[in-house]
């Protein structure tokens, strides 16, 4: 967020319960007390760097390792408010194993890892103030350092975890939350998506933010000045122009990514539609920790330093604020009984096999949508968008009894039928040639290592998971759904015309190319009625858009 400070004087100012059963003797208490000292000098250690150092004041640095310096607080602003999401998810989910792994950890490896952490952060401490201490910038700072400082950051984070849970538990707990991790990364790159539209809009969002902001400053000093037109706030000793970044709409779209996330994840847990007030809730209460920022935000210019003001509390108060918030929502819709069902209302709520084959896919359009309105380069996201459908892949994963394994022969006849539609695709799209985007000149002038971590990301998406969404959409649910309102019960082998031709023909129009795209979807249909097996249609998808993704990067021809 920008900020531009201004230190002259403004000219013109306007008791137990005895039912419960006694604890076993293995249940033994959690580490709580070392939690909360634990999290009590985490935000301690951020807030105390951030205020004494200023990261964007290497942003003019020659040479990469300036720039690396420069971007991280972007890049721990996405990183803990993906860990935040991450542990929201993956606790209340997986909250018993892990009570289960931390009453493995005995109290004194607890400690010792606490111990460790603070010396690893003295480190980093030593290592922060050889990079950004105001005598070092003269000079550009070196790889060496760079990589020290690293280094240290993140032996701190490593030893803070291994003092929350036991490191032998990490292997298994990650894999085990793998949903919740992907999840939360996905949840931090949309909230900064849906937020960049908006702040073009600013205007509209400014006079009540910087109305709030200004109430809030009045509790505490006397001198204020506000202007509504030039978004100008302050004292007449100190005072800032609030721009655009610092209007709330990034928060605000976290927001909107974090509660339809927790809505649908908690859906049998939470009662609906009361549920649906924690989102108008959680976009005030950010808006309004936004507000009460700006107003703190001023207070440190005039009663500490302007330079901390604008520098790192400017940058480190706003994922501070939405964490709050977060995790007040959560507990306030998990000790309320306006949203939280009873067990006997979640005891009533039914899975929905529908909502397990069709979300997939279904996401990924959603994140199609929403890039193709507002991002120029929407081809950019596709990984975005191959991943907000991986997310529900895992997230459904044991509804597909479909994808099971199956023979070597049906899995050998889906690889010559796949074989088989790549041939008549690239002919087809040599007769009917429609404008299709290289994904080579997407990322054309990124970082050599960005580009290469795209391009894996698009191969990824467009061979793994795209057929696995697309073929549960069409040949595993609406291949079964046009015989049947009861999809589960018609077996995967069951042939008619008005299924397999309406089912063809919807797949052809969901792709540019609509007659290679019914064609392909009727041979992987074949495939279902040879094999009896879905798995076996994913195949013969993954091995038509692997072919077709390697000539497209061998020879710059994209017939997909």
């Amino acid at each position: 967020m920008a900020l531009n400070p201004h230190l002259a004087a403004r000219p013109v100012s306007s008791t137990r319960d005895p039912t419960v059963e006694p604890r076993a003797a293995d249940q033994t208490p959690l580490p709580v007390f070392r939690w909360t000292i634990l999290a009590v000098v985490l935000v301690a250690e951020f807030i105390g760097l951030s205020i004494a150092y200023d990261a964007h004041s290497r942003a003019g640095d020659p040479g990469w390792p300036g720039a690396v310096i420069a971007a991280s607080p972007k890049v721990l602003r996405v990183g803990m408010v993906a860990g935040l999401v991450t542990a929201v998810f993956a606790g209340w989910y997986l909250r018993r194993e892990i009570a289960a792994a931390v009453r493995t950890q005995s109290a004194r490896a607890g400690w010792l890892f606490v111990l460790a952490h603070l010396a690893a952060f003295a480190l980093f401490a030593f290592a922060t103030a050889r990079v950004l201490a105001p005598s070092t910038l003269d000079s550009p700072v070196g790889v060496g350092d760079l990589l020290f400082w690293l280094a240290t950051g993140v032996m701190t984070g490593l030893f803070w975890a291994a003092a929350i849970l036991p490191p032998r538990a990490w292997p298994r707990l990650a894999w085990q939350g793998r949903w919740a991790i992907f999840l939360g990364l996905l949840i931090a790159s949309a909230g900064l998506l849906i937020a960049q539209p908006f702040q073009k809009g600013w205007h509209t969002l400014a006079r009540p933010t910087l109305w709030l902001a200004h109430r809030f400053l009045r509790f505490f000093a006397n001198d204020t000045v506000c202007d509504l037109e030039t978004h100008q706030l302050g004292t007449e000793t100190f005072w800032v122009d609030v721009t655009p970044p610092c209007s709330g709409y990034e928060g605000m779209g976290l927001m909107c990514a974090y509660l339809a996330s927790y809505l649908w994840l908690c859906r049998r847990d939470l009662r609906f539609p009361h549920a649906l007030l924690l989102v108008p809730i959680g976009l005030i209460a950010v808006w309004v920790a936004n507000a009460l920022r700006i107003a703190l935000l001023i207070l440190v210019g005039v009663h500490i330093s302007p330079t901390l003001a604008v520098g790192g509390f400017h940058s480190q108060a706003g994922w501070i604020g939405f964490s709050a918030v977060a995790l007040g929502i959560v507990w306030l819709s998990h000790r309320s009984r306006l949203f939280l069902r009873d067990r006997g209302e979640r005891a009533r709520t039914n899975d929905n096999p529908t909502a397990a084959y069709l979300a997939p896919l279904l996401a990924a359009v959603a994140v199609q949508m929403l890039t193709v309105a507002f991002v120029p380069a929407h081809e950019a996201w596709y990984p975005v968008r191959a991943g907000a459908a991986a997310v529900m892949l895992v997230w459904f994963w044991r509804y597909y009894e479909g994808l099971r394994a199956g023979t070597r022969v049906g899995a050998l006849f889906g690889i010559a039928v796949g074989f088989g539609a790549f041939v008549m695709w690239l002919g087809l799209a040599q007769l009917m040639p429609t404008d299709t985007t290289d994904p080579r000149a997407v990322a054309a002038g990124w970082p050599t290592w960005a580009a290469g971590l795209w391009r894996a990301a698009w191969v990824i998406g467009f061979v793994l998971v795209t057929p696995l969404a697309e073929e549960l959409a069409f040949r595993g649910y609406l291949l079964r759904r046009l015989i049947a309102a009861d999809f589960e019960r018609v077996p995967l082998g069951r042939f008619t015309w008005l299924s397999f031709l309406v089912s063809s023909a919807l797949f052809g129009l969901l792709h540019g190319q609509w007659l290679a795209g019914t064609l392909a979807g009727m041979a992987y249909a074949a495939v279902v009625y040879r094999t009896g097996r879905l798995r076996d249609a994913v195949v013969a998808h993954a091995v038509t858009n692997g072919l077709l993704a390697m000539v497209g990067f061998t020879t710059g021809h994209w017939a997909g």
